[in-house]
């Protein structure tokens, strides 16, 4: 089965200034909000959902009711990075039948034996990467990860007949995935990511999902690439609002918090 379209640097700088016009439209039209910044409004609750809620569970069921949900983030992969969510369509058509705004998390992964792979992820964005070269190809393995999911959203959206390019993402960075124990290699693979999306989508955002203390064992306390930051961990919708007065992991603004709650896991916008 061929692959969604594949995108090229060069291709997409020159159509950037037009793309940005295109986003805000299709946004605006589709009732997405235009710029990604102004997706969370402070004091709202949304919801995230992702391969979990595939066939066993029951979303529309659960989620009955738009208040007090105002967005949501879908996830992409199934637990780790070039694996799709098989759902992903149908979640993005739930969404978007309740008017919901969403946004999309994908899973990342350092590469590794046993983790999937990309044929081109030995061959970075900028330049070949030699066999030696480990920084190299593991910015290349989040990179082209998140081109990966990139492409496999659009193509969801646009068999749902969706025309928007979604401009807000987050990553989702937990131990329970492949993480290498030289924690810099695991940094490359996270900002390869990043650099994806702020390089290739006009107006786009990219942000982590995890824990302080997950953080801080796969990357160590000294990277921060200052993006946004979506905490877990609060037990209760008072915990994630005190959970948005303390310190960011990733240096950037915490701008979520999530809090399981007995059917969904529920996300505060700080």
């Amino acid at each position: 089965m061929p692959r969604p379209f594949q995108i090229d640097r060069t291709f997409f700088r020159l159509l950037a200034p037009l793309l940005v016009t295109a986003v805000v439209m299709s946004n605006s039209i589709l009732g997405q909000p235009a710029l990604a910044e102004s997706m969370y409004s402070s004091g709202s609750a949304g919801f995230d959902f992702s391969f979990p809620q595939c066939g066993s569970v029951n979303v529309p069921d659960q989620v009955t009711v738009r208040a007090p949900y105002q967005f949501a983030i879908i996830g992409v992969n199934h637990g780790r990075a070039f694996v799709p969510n098989d759902c992903l369509s149908s979640e993005i058509s739930y969404a978007a039948s309740q008017g919901i705004p969403a946004a999309f998390v994908i899973n990342l992964n350092s590469p590794g034996k046993g983790q999937p792979t990309y044929p081109a992820a030995q061959s970075g964005p900028d330049r070949s990467c030699s066999a030696q070269d480990q920084a190299c190809a593991s910015y290349a393995y989040g990179w082209y990860a998140a081109q990966d999911a990139f492409n496999v959203t659009v193509a969801a959206l646009q068999a749902i007949e969706n025309p928007s390019i979604p401009m807000r993402w987050w990553m989702d960075i937990e131990s329970a995935n492949y993480w290498s124990p030289d924690t810099s290699l695991n940094a490359q693979v996270i900002q390869g990511a990043i650099d994806f999306v702020q390089d290739n989508i006009p107006g786009g955002v990219m942000g982590v999902y995890s824990t302080r203390s997950e953080w801080d064992q796969i990357v160590g306390p000294n990277y921060q690439p200052e993006v946004p930051a979506w905490m877990a961990g609060a037990r209760s919708f008072a915990g994630a609002r005190t959970l948005c007065a303390g310190t960011s992991f990733t240096g950037g603004p915490i701008e979520l918090v999530q809090y399981a709650t007995r059917l969904l896991d529920t996300d505060y916008a700080c």
